[in-house]
């Protein structure tokens, strides 16, 4: 009688420590800095025009993906997940919405890297490093070598 109340006792330690642990790990999620948000301090402290500056974030924050681009994105997966659970699969209205996402996607990305060349063009050789160390931060640029 009494192992199996130390094993059910050990499991309860064992996974409120874990849930611990992920809650923890969410909520510092949450605080991380995103990269517009660094983009946007190198800006402040560049050596640009102050009013030269205030554009550009302004362009940097209509570029980032948005409430409502976010939503449009959202509603174009709802449609892609709708054909794909639909009864009677339709392959040309399947394809049809991946393509409308897939631009969706695009144009996002577009804008975006519009603004990030507008922004790059215009910083000395000092503070486009350090643009390129907000975006080595990136996982998608972790294979990249530091050069410090």
């Amino acid at each position: 009688m009494r192992d199996p109340m130390r094993l059910l006792i050990l499991l309860l330690v064992v996974l409120g420590v874990v849930l611990i642990g992920f809650t923890a790990g969410r909520g510092c999620d949450r605080h991380q800095v995103k990269r517009g948000e660094r983009i946007t301090a190198l800006l402040d402290g560049s050596s640009l025009p102050e009013a030269r500056r205030a554009e550009l974030k302004e362009k940097l924050r209509a570029a980032l993906p948005g409430a409502e681009r976010k939503k449009v994105r959202r509603q174009l997966s709802g449609e892609v997940i709708a054909i794909l659970e639909a009864e009677q699969f339709d392959a040309e209205a399947y394809r049809e919405s991946l393509d409308r996402m897939f631009l969706e996607r695009q144009r996002q990305k577009q804008r975006m890297l519009e603004v990030i060349v507008e922004v790059a063009s215009e910083l000395n050789w000092e503070e486009r490093k350090a643009l390129a160390d907000i975006f080595r931060r990136s996982p998608k640029f972790k294979h990249l070598p530091r050069t410090n």
